[in-house]
């Protein structure tokens, strides 16, 4: 059964590279200060700058597992209230998803005792 979870197939479960040592909030204010010679200060001094930058980085974290097309629908969401909502429930799902797996995992260990070596 642990063989066919599509989420074996993906980059660290699905949890991927990026972000994975750092937080939302700290990749963000990283993200403000590269994108600061593009963008004059009255667009930075905004107060939805810092949600946009965080949004962005948010679904950067997701890359791993969220679809193409959710990426896509990302970058075209007008708000970073959207963006963030999107996030939410992509990781919402991705968490289901894990814990989904960690039971079948664990029940099929519970089943299968000490003779069995093959689930790793």
């Amino acid at each position: 059964r642990m063989q066919n979870n599509p989420l074996i197939k993906m980059e660290n479960m699905g949890l991927g590279n990026f972000g994975i040592l750092s937080t939302i909030p700290n990749l963000a204010e990283e993200l403000m200060l590269r994108l600061e010679p593009h963008y004059g200060s009255t667009h930075r001094e905004r107060e939805e700058y810092k949600a946009e930058a965080a949004s962005f980085v948010a679904f950067r974290t997701l890359e791993a597992y969220a679809s193409p097309r959710e990426m896509a629908k990302a970058l075209l969401a007008p708000s970073a209230a959207e963006r963030f909502g999107m996030a939410y429930n992509i990781m919402a799902r991705h968490r289901e998803e894990l814990y989904e797996w960690t039971k079948t995992l664990s029940d099929d260990l519970a089943d299968c005792g000490e003779e069995c070596g093959d689930l790793w």
